[in-house]
Order: structure tokens, then sequence, then C-alpha cells
């Protein structure tokens, strides 16, 4: 669960060698997508690079020399919740709130 690389370039501080078992932001969402076997889209936290964003977690399986699916990592997809709003085309910016992207937060506030 450690992060390895990181595709393109990470601009201010790099994700590499964050366990994302470990770490409380995390944690949950590793572990839910790797138990799961599905995607799973997290809730707004503070990224590396001291932006606040949202990750897509896909859970990667290798098939075992036994023929038994065994867990190989996370692929990871992360967005910038800035870069977000700023590309969903709202007319104010600042109109939209992080809480109103959360999954926990039901459907977007008009």
């Amino acid at each position: 669960g450690v992060v390895s690389a990181v595709y393109p370039a990470y601009e201010g501080r790099s994700p590499v060698g964050i366990d994302l078992f470990a770490d409380p932001d995390r944690r949950e969402d590793a572990i839910k997508a790797r138990d799961t076997k599905t995607l799973v889209l997290s809730r707004p936290y503070p990224l590396a690079n001291g932006y606040l964003g949202i990750a897509a977690r896909y859970p990667v399986y290798i098939i075992g020399e036994d023929g038994r699916d065994r867990f190989w990592g996370l692929s990871v997809a992360v967005l910038r919740m800035d870069k977000l709003v700023e590309l969903s085309g709202q007319p104010a910016p600042g109109v939209l709130t992080t809480r109103q992207f959360s999954p926990y937060a039901g459907a977007p506030a008009n």
C-alpha cells in the first residue's frame, strides 16, 4: 500500500512513500477498495502538495500460481478540488463548496 510511482511529475511535495493503509486520511478508502474489489471515491482530504482533493482508488489483482486472486496494489487517480470546481463550469468562483462534492453529502445543492 506504499505509493511507489506518480505520473505526471508531482507539483510540490511528492506522495511517493505514503502508506495508503496506514495514513488516516486514506486508510478507510484503501481498505474498502481492496476488500470490495471495486472503485472507491474518497471524501475531500488534504493532498501531499497542500491542495484539497479527492481520490479514485481502484484495486489491482493478479492471478497467483494457485489460480486465486492476489491483491497487487491500487491504481489511484487524484483530482484537485480547485481544478475540479474550475472545470465544472460554475458561474461564480467559490459558489460550490467541497462539502457539496462529498460522497456523504448527497446531491449537490443549487
